[in-house]
């Protein structure tokens, strides 16, 4: 919340986390020769939301000079979770209690820290705020509008390293599944195949991929069912379970980090890209 509460009329701006980082980026460039360091020769490195983070960094273009390099570790800006599009303030200010108070935002400003945590229930993630993020990170990459050439041109002279692991999607398990799937202990928990066909993938396939129809859905659910069903033990609990890691893992993470550094190789420009 600290980082990323954003309003609908602008007194909460949001993105405040990427901006703290930004100065402290700038904060070692300008500071980094007294300890025995080269400002001309930095890498900054993230895992999980820290690797959307350094990749927001790449993309802004205000960071010209700061760093060379980036290490981009289970997390990109373009993963569907590292953004979001609406305002996330009201929902906040509801969950607090500060609705009915003549200034809501005085009222969140008068609460102290511990009252202010809301245990990551809402989407504090950065936006499309036309100011550090010029454009979706997505269309900054593959695009080629001049509103954001200098985005996209900064990105391309970095050196960019991304990678992933077998089970980033495990985290899926303990974090986001018990609430689609209705269970309280990963350890125990039993998938079923009609819960895995009918419940899990038509979940991925609305949040992630955003099908424009009924059709296009049914066709993406149908084409996942095939692809990460093992059909030699289509039922087996274990197995599904397994297959709902791997999706996850290439849905959140392997997919976005392929895509950026694709996006990446493909502006060239003289500077190096690498994926493990």
């Amino acid at each position: 919340m600290f980082g990323f509460i954003q309003s609908a009329d602008g007194k909460l701006p949001g993105n405040q986390g990427l901006w703290d980082q930004h100065l402290g980026i700038k904060w070692v460039h300008d500071n980094i020769k007294a300890f025995t360091g080269n400002p001309n020769d930095v890498t900054i490195f993230g895992e999980s939301a820290g690797g959307a983070s350094v990749v927001y960094q790449a993309l802004y273009p205000g960071n010209q000079g700061f760093f060379q390099r980036v290490i981009a570790q289970s997390g990109s800006a373009l993963a569907y979770w590292a953004s979001h599009e609406l305002p996330n303030a009201e929902a906040f200010i509801i969950e607090k209690g500060c609705d009915k108070a003549p200034d809501p935002i005085e009222c969140l400003r008068a609460l102290t820290p511990g009252q202010l945590q809301d245990n990551d229930t809402l989407p504090w993630a950065p936006f499309v705020d036309k100011d550090f993020v010029i454009a979706s990170p997505k269309d900054i990459v593959y695009g080629s509008d001049s509103t954001t050439s200098s985005a996209r041109n900064f990105f391309a002279s970095l050196d960019f390293m991304t990678g992933v692991n077998n089970f980033d999607g495990a985290l899926y398990l303990r974090d986001v599944w018990p609430n689609i799937l209705h269970y309280s202990d990963m350890n125990t928990f039993v998938l079923t195949r009609e819960e895995f066909i009918g419940i899990a993938i038509p979940a991925v396939v609305i949040d992630t991929i955003k099908p424009k129809n009924i059709r296009t859905a049914l066709i993406a659910e149908e084409l996942l069912n095939i692809q990460y069903t093992d059909w030699q033990h289509p039922n087996d609990s274990a197995t599904l379970r397994f297959s709902l890691t791997n999706i996850s893992s290439d849905v959140a993470f392997f997919y976005p980090a392929v895509s950026t550094v694709k996006g990446h190789a493909l502006l060239g420009k003289g500077s190096r890209s690498c994926t493990n």
